[in-house]
């Protein structure tokens, strides 16, 4: 079914995309976003272990690419504690009520079950368990729980601070036995599925909470994809990789999320060969710096450092590390700056450098970034298989997507009304003085197990003569008809901006 609903989504996005990106004569730069700032999440810890919460911003040294930096800004570790009148409640019991924690750090855990094999995915649910009974009553961070496995990636309890919902859910489920559980993936094609499947889903959980301010500490329990060697799959295969990770590296820093992996058997895999229909000549891999090891074998291990996080390996302790993992992130300072040598190429690795004046002390944060390349005066161009990826995932997914914020009422009884922030859609300019934005709109009907029943797709282009400071108070109005098939649980609403590539989403009961 999710072959079958891409290949749709690919034909069918391939007109939208046609139109929307023809619509506007000729948009020059994007109004929307100002590249030229990096922020960063830190945690600073002291030989114990402990964290350190009272630094000041002039102990603070950066350098990109060995270049010393300025500050433009400084939050301390209180600007992003719960409400003191929250301590000790339980607050957030969905996606919907973190914006009632401001910039408090969310946890997302995500067990991995497409990766292992049955004994280590057990004995996982069980430490990850004991973790969880050990934990007060109401959890600090609000904490949601997901799992991947063959079938698809969902969410097994939405965010939440009550422990027992997270233990009851947790211990009702068992997981599927994968039917390849006897390779786990780790060869040939499969491998290259997993390795797009397990890739697939740290974006989505990004692209889903981008739009909730403050850090979100990702923990994969698992093993993830198998090490792959880059020399054995081809040029054109990677260097789609490359593209691919560049890409996820940039999503993952927007949303700023840290990955922390904690593996029964997560170890240093020897090389795998992935099948590829590519030519088999050896990639130059010198620009995987950040994301692989040393030896050019792109291996899920390497994924955390430089989000900022860790890699647990050859540990018998997995409670503690997801303890670890978690109380890593439960208290950060946030900095930024305008980098003073800014490129244009997205194949070069930024490498940062956060160092503090105050001997003794550990810095952990991400150690880089790949430039986004400055806006042309052309309308970016869009790949159908992104835009497929986007719509589908969302829209296949029971994650609340935040990014660009939106909201659904029946107007009739198969009309519907959708409200989308103009704030958070991508402005350009058009010659005549307006201003114009993109839209793709996707309506799924689901089953209340979720399979997909009917689909309806609308593009969009709004002009408006508002100035941009109407605009960043203001929401636009779309329109969908629809007439739910029997058997319709819900409407899922997903909304794409064609240039930003936001995406937000709205549920509806038919």
């Amino acid at each position: 079914m999710r072959r079958i609903f891409t290949v749709c989504l690919f034909l069918c996005l391939a007109q939208s995309l046609a139109s929307a990106q023809s619509s506007g004569n000729n948009p020059p730069a994007t109004l929307h976003v100002d590249s030229n700032i990096v922020l960063l999440d830190v945690t600073v810890t002291d030989a114990s272990g402990k964290p350190v919460t009272d630094l000041r911003q002039d102990e603070f040294r950066i350098t990109e690419r060995k270049a010393p930096q300025t500050i433009a800004s400084f939050e301390p570790p209180s600007a992003h504690d719960l409400p003191a009148a929250d301590v000790g409640k339980v607050v957030v019991n969905s996606t919907a009520d973190l914006v009632k924690i401001g910039e408090a750090p969310i946890t997302i855990l995500i067990l991995d079950e497409l990766n292992m094999s049955f004994p280590d995915r057990a004995y996982a649910r069980t430490k990850l368990l004991e973790w969880l009974g050990h934990q007060p009553a109401v959890l600090s961070q609000p904490t949601a729980l997901m799992a991947i496995n063959d079938v698809d990636f969902h969410m097994l309890r939405d965010f939440t601070q009550d422990r027992d919902a997270l233990l009851a859910i947790l211990s009702k489920h068992t997981g599927d036995v994968v039917w390849r559980s006897d390779s786990n993936g780790r060869t040939g094609e499969q491998a290259s599925e997993n390795m797009a499947s397990t890739l697939g889903a740290i974006e989505r959980v990004s692209q889903a909470l981008r739009g909730v301010p403050g850090r979100k500490n990702v923990v994969w329990v698992g093993d993830g994809f198998p090490s792959v060697s880059m020399g054995d799959v081809g040029r054109t295969s990677a260097d789609q990789i490359a593209v691919n990770l560049r890409h996820l590296s940039n999503v993952m820093l927007h949303a700023r999320v840290t990955l922390s992996i904690v593996g029964p058997s997560l170890v240093f895999y020897k090389p795998q060969t992935i099948e590829t229909q590519g030519d088999q000549d050896s990639a130059n891999m010198s620009e995987y710096t950040g994301v692989t090891l040393s030896n050019d074998n792109m291996q899920f291990a390497a994924l955390a450092p430089p989000t900022g996080g860790r890699s647990y390996a050859n540990r018998n302790d997995l409670d503690a590390e997801i303890g670890e993992s978690v109380d890593s992130g439960a208290s950060y300072y946030t900095l930024s700056y305008h980098p003073s040598d800014p490129s244009n190429d997205p194949k070069v690795y930024r490498r940062i450098h956060v160092e503090v004046t105050r001997p003794g002390l550990t810095v952990q944060t991400r150690d880089g970034y790949f430039e986004e390349p400055k806006e042309t005066g052309v309308p970016p161009k869009i790949s159908t298989q992104q835009l497929a990826f986007d719509l589908y995932g969302a829209a296949a997914s029971t994650l609340a997507y935040t990014d660009l914020h939106v909201t659904a009422e029946r107007a009739g009884p198969a009309d519907f009304t959708l409200h989308a922030s103009a704030k958070d859609m991508t402005w350009s300019e058009l010659p005549d003085g307006r201003r114009h934005a993109d839209l793709i709109l996707l309506a799924a009907c689901l089953s209340s197990s979720g399979r997909l029943l009917a689909k309806t797709f609308a593009t969009l282009g709004s002009s408006t003569d508002a100035s941009l400071a109407s605009i960043g108070i203001a929401s636009t109005a779309l329109h969908m008809h629809i007439e739910p098939p029997p058997g319709t649980a819900r409407i899922r609403f997903v909304v794409r901006d064609v240039a930003g590539g936001r995406v937000g989403t709205a549920d509806i009961k038919p």
